[in-house]
């Protein structure tokens, strides 16, 4: 992505999407966010990935108290 200021863009399309401009937030990112680079995962990895990712969804649960 190509800007400096990637938290105030984020305040801005989670802003757009509050007051209704966009109807959800991925399509205020949609219109709002340009890529500078789109990176592809590395087929190889998908096993760490996925182990990762469900390491993150153990902890977002164990977080908001949802086992």
């Amino acid at each position: 992505m190509k800007c400096s200021e990637t938290a105030a863009l984020g305040v801005a399309v989670l802003q757009a999407y509050a007051t209704a401009t966009y109807p959800d937030v991925e399509t205020a990112v949609e219109h709002m966010v340009r890529p500078a680079q789109v990176v592809d995962p590395n087929p190889e990895n998908v096993a760490l990935y996925e182990k990762a990712y469900q390491k993150y969804i153990r902890l977002e649960r164990e977080k908001l108290g949802k086992r």
